[in-house]
């Protein structure tokens, strides 16, 4: 199940703990500003839809409401994942670009190691980029590694919908792992990461046909 985010106030806590007879007041403030006591929840309004949805995998079945948001989707779909493999959701982005939503796709070069899903969805007319920037000196170590592209973010432009967290799309992220994903229903949210897509895409990416075309130089050489 679903957990909602929810706020209290350290003020009025911390008034409780110093002088027990502020209790009355403090009851009164709480219901009238929306605070809560410490174990309950609640959701700030916002026209009806909730700002902020928590989901944990496996217990939520955190796959099928990503199929469900792709599903839902009318314009466009722009996911950051490092690794992408899962095949309900391969095939709901498969779906959502038949229906003509703008599907783009950044992904780190381990998703590239499983050819299949990625081949499906560029023959089927979805945007892939790779993550590929030059390697760069990490740490105290020195070492001299490339970066990766750890994100798991999807923006959905026509709902202003971001899904964000530690869920790799893949099988085992849903059905195994110990996962977490916020949905986000704000339109500065949906823009902040949108920006970030985009500057991803600047700072070090290929497209997919021009990235295996590189390897295929590399293996040459």
């Amino acid at each position: 199940m679903a957990a909602k985010i929810s706020f209290s106030s350290s003020l009025y806590c911390r008034v409780f703990m110093v002088k027990k007879f502020y209790l009355p007041f403090f009851l009164v403030a709480n219901a009238m500003a929306g605070f809560c006591l410490p174990g309950q929840q609640t959701t700030p309004s916002t026209g009806g839809v909730e700002p902020a949805i928590v989901y944990f995998s496996p217990k939520d079945h955190v796959a099928d409401k990503l199929i469900s948001l792709i599903q839902q989707e009318k314009k466009a779909i722009k996911a950051a994942v490092y690794c992408l493999t899962h095949r309900g959701v391969i095939n709901a982005l498969i779906d959502a670009r038949k229906r003509g939503v703008e599907v783009e796709l950044i992904v780190d070069p381990f998703t590239i190691k499983a050819r299949a899903p990625t081949k499906r969805l560029t023959q089927a007319g979805v945007v892939i980029f790779v993550w590929d920037p030059p390697p760069k000196q990490m740490g105290e170590s020195g070492k001299v590694r490339v970066p990766l592209m750890h994100n798991k973010f999807a923006i959905f432009e026509g709902q202003e919908i971001v899904w964000t967290g530690s869920f790799n799309f893949t099988s085992e992220a849903a059905n195994s792992n110990q996962e977490n994903v916020v949905v986000l229903h704000q339109t500065d949210h949906a823009r902040a990461f949108l920006e970030q897509f985009e500057g991803i895409k600047g700072q070090g990416c290929r497209l997919m046909r021009d990235y295996l075309a590189t390897l295929k130089t590399k293996k040459k050489t």
